[in-house]
């Protein structure tokens, strides 16, 4: 009977354990990864919406509409208003505002992806921290896996047992075992508080030693049971975060560039611009087709350039643009997310 109460008031007191419970773990990473996403989406809803504006029509390669024609539709409107063409004035500002709509949203878009992206990964955490009870030891990487480039990983003390843990899962708080020769995953202190190590430190011999003259018997250097002070993927965050649109252009969005923006929305428009309007001054001037044709100023220096530079000008094109974008990036997320099982199924039919 004693040894059956001993027992009992054994399970019923809570366990104690070294490290963290992979309840707590998931949960604080949560709760780190949100503080830093919630500071820089703040961060940018505090940005003015000039700002915005500008971005998505100045200086962007990836934009399908730049200031120069946006300026130049907007001066075509203003001449159909003062010749009196007041529908085809209205049809044009309709196009133009709604292909500056649809461009500054799609930057915005492209700017918070990034926030998204981590908004999943933080519901992905949160499944995880309420179904972190059934896992067990086996869940996780054998503790004598190889080093692999690809996924690092970490002795780690959860649940009071040493797993094989990525990087990307240490929070602070965690007890991690540092063996000889490892690198540290962060900014870690022995228990003891006689050593600690920040990122990238290697842990070994304190002091070099002179290689011995004879064998010598020595003890070999003990694993250390570290804490680790600041969550490893935090940085890696941080450093995406800041530098997510820093990414190449695609050659698909430099040659749109060039043939479309430079080519034929800025010298093509100033060359047709430039022939209208010598042309125009020789007709007005009397130098040719004198009394055969009408030369109303309004005709030979609004009407004819604005009816030679209406092709020009990206009315439609941006819109098209983004909409083939969008269809072409559907069709590929919609292609990566059947299982290879189906694909390899359907191809042998």
């Amino acid at each position: 009977m004693g040894f059956q109460n001993d027992g009992a008031s054994e399970k019923d007191q809570p366990r104690e354990y070294l490290g963290l419970s992979t309840t707590i773990a998931l949960q604080r990473l949560h709760d780190d990864i949100e503080t830093v996403l919630a500071a820089y989406e703040e961060r940018y809803a505090r940005q003015r919406w000039f700002l915005k504006f500008r971005s998505a029509l100045v200086g962007n390669m990836t934009s399908a509409l730049s200031w120069f024609p946006m300026l130049a539709t907007a001066v075509l409107v203003v001449a159909f208003v003062a010749i009196g063409y007041y529908f085809s004035a209205g049809f044009l500002l309709v196009l133009l505002v709604l292909a500056i709509f649809i461009t500054v949203r799609e930057n915005n878009l492209r700017k918070t992806e990034i926030f998204r992206k981590v908004r999943s990964v933080l519901g992905e955490i949160k499944c995880g921290t309420e179904l972190c009870r059934e896992w067990t030891p086996f869940n996780y990487p054998h503790q004598c896996s190889p080093l692999s480039p690809c996924v690092t990983l970490q002795w780690t003390y959860r649940d009071g047992k040493i797993v094989n843990l990525p990087w990307a899962l240490l929070v602070r708080g965690d007890h991690i075992v540092m063996r000889p020769g490892q690198v540290s995953p962060g900014t870690c202190t022995e228990i003891s508080g006689k050593r600690s190590f920040k990122c990238g430190e290697t842990y070994g011999l304190t002091k070099p030693m002179e290689p011995p003259k004879r064998p010598i018997a020595r003890a070999p250097i003990p694993d250390l049971t570290c804490v680790v002070e600041v969550t490893p993927y935090l940085d890696n965050l941080r450093t995406t975060l800041d530098n997510f649109l820093n990414r190449p252009t695609t050659i698909i969005n430099q040659q749109r560039h060039l043939l479309i923006t430079k080519c034929i929305q800025q010298w093509g428009f100033l060359v047709v611009l430039l022939l209208t309007l010598i042309v125009g001054a020789l007709r007005y001037l009397g130098f040719y087709f004198n009394g055969k044709v009408p030369t109303n100023w309004r005709n030979v220096f609004l009407l004819n350039p604005a009816a030679a530079l209406l092709p020009i000008l990206p009315l439609v094109f941006p819109m098209l643009w983004i909409t083939i974008n969008l269809w072409g990036t559907a069709r590929l997320e919609a292609l990566l997310s059947i299982p290879q099982s189906v694909m390899r199924a359907e191809v042998q039919k």
